[in-house]
This record gives structure tokens, C-alpha cells and sequence, in this order.
């Protein structure tokens, strides 16, 4: 795929923002809804009918704080062959993995940010999906809000070995929770970060009660969900506003 291609005469490819080992993102436009979007494909080698298989999952799923999945369709690379794509709504802000190399969260942020994450699993493992591999570079932070991304096509762009399953996304999210406190922390959260990663780990919808409640601060009195995670704005950004000309269809 290459910048200004457009898929189905709609999407129009702007900048590839990374890829998941077997998966590309591009921040695209949809020109019909004029509104920035992302577009996430197979890369070449990937495996095209597992990540279908995801994108029809993660189709169904709605939380506020699992990304909106706005179309999926198919396209042909540059191979000729038929693969399928993705389209989610764009997340201007930044990963928690890149606030992480800036310093650990407080108590309270992260409290806040693994309680949306736990509660947003709890609504995939209610629908049946699974993420697969849950890690601070697939959680999302914007202003005031959290998005986990790529639930249900997480372990096939990462190529897991073994299915994923609810209680691997506990353990996943209890280290997240863990990686995110302050060296030192002392209380319910660092036990339950525990807890989650033992053999005896709680469901999501646990972990997402127990973050909610007064008492996981250890005293603090601010509940956790009121804390702001980051400045990072929630505008279209200026790139998207003067786009390269579309490449002829194909």
C-alpha cells in the first residue's frame, strides 16, 4: 500500500502510522463522511482469513472505551490478491506505552486508565472475543478518555501461538497495571496487580469493580475516573487538512 491510494473509492490512504509485526496502520480520510479515520490491513505475509475472522468479531463489540469500528471491506495489494481492511475511527493522542517512557502514572492515572481497560474487556468476554495481546502500546490515551485497540484481531497480528483466552487478557492487564504504579506503591492496587497475574486471577468485570471502588486508592479521596490522563488535544490533526491528491484507481 502507498500514500493517496484510495480503497473502494472511498478511503484515502495519508500516512502509515506503524504496524503490529503482521499488520499496517494507516491515518487515512474518509471521503465520503469527510472525517479522518484509521485503516488497519494484513502486511504482506500476513494472514488474511485470520484477521477477517477478528475484524468480523471486533465488528460487534461496542463500549466507550473499545475503539469505534466505523466499515470493513476487501482491497487488492500489490500482489493482485484479495485482502481484507479495516476501518476505525482516528485517535489523536498518544499510546500508554509513550507515556510510560516519560515516567510511571500516579496512583490515581493509573487506577483510571486500567479500571476503562478492565471494563472494556468485560464487555468483549461477555460478546465471546478475547484481545490476545493486551499491552500499554495498544491502550489509548485522549483527553479525559481511554480506547483499548485492535480487541479481537490482537493475537492474530501478533501470531500467537495458542488461542487467547479471557483469564491471558487479566493477566496481561494486571501486568499493564503493574508496569504503571509507582516503584513503592503499597495497598489494593499493587495486590490486586498481583492478583491478576497469579493462576487465581479475577474476571474483568472484578478488576473493573475493584478500580472503581473508594478504597483501591489506599485513602485518596479523588475517585480515579475523574483524573485527566493527558493534555493531547481531540482536534482533527493539521495534516488531514490539506491531504496529497488522490492516486488514480487501479
Amino acid at each position: 500500500m502507498e500514500s493517496g491510494l484510495r480503497l473502494t473509492e472511498r478511503y484515502r490512504l495519508v500516512e502509515r502510522l506503524g504496524d503490529g509485526g503482521t499488520m499496517e496502520v494507516w491515518r487515512a480520510f474518509d471521503e465520503l463522511l469527510d472525517r479522518p479515520v484509521a485503516v488497519k490491513l494484513p502486511a504482506p505475509g500476513g494472514p488474511p482469513r485470520a484477521f477477517q475472522e477478528g475484524v468480523n468479531r471486533a465488528a460487534g463489540l461496542s463500549h466507550p472505551a473499545l475503539e469505534t469500528v466505523y466499515d470493513s471491506d476487501l482491497t487488492r495489494d500489490a500482489a493482485g490478491r484479495l485482502v481484507p481492511y479495516l476501518v476505525t475511527e482516528f485517535l489523536d493522542g498518544e499510546s500508554l506505552a509513550d507515556r510510560l517512557r516519560r515516567g510511571r502514572l500516579t496512583a490515581r492515572e493509573a487506577a483510571s486508565v486500567c479500571g476503562r481497560v478492565a471494563a472494556a474487556l468485560d464487555a468483549a468476554h461477555a460478546a465471546g472475543v478475547t484481545h490476545g495481546d493486551l499491552r500499554p502500546g495498544k491502550i489509548m490515551l485522549l483527553r479525559d478518555e481511554v480506547r483499548l485497540v485492535d480487541t479481537g484481531i490482537g493475537g492474530i497480528v501478533r501470531g500467537a501461538p495458542a488461542p487467547a483466552t479471557a483469564a491471558a487478557d487479566v493477566r496481561a492487564l494486571g501486568a499493564v497495571l503493574a508496569a504503571c504504579l509507582p516503584s513503592g506503591t503499597s495497598g489494593e492496587l499493587p495486590a490486586l496487580a498481583a492478583r491478576c497475574l497469579s493462576e487465581d486471577a479475577p474476571s474483568a468485570r472484578e478488576v473493573a469493580d475493584a478500580l472503581a471502588g473508594d478504597d483501591a486508592l489506599a485513602g485518596d479521596d479523588v475517585p480515579p475516573r475523574r483524573v485527566r490522563m493527558t493534555p493531547a488535544v481531540a482536534t482533527v490533526p493539521q495534516a488531514t487538512k490539506a491531504l496529497p491528491p488522490p492516486v488514480p484507481p487501479r
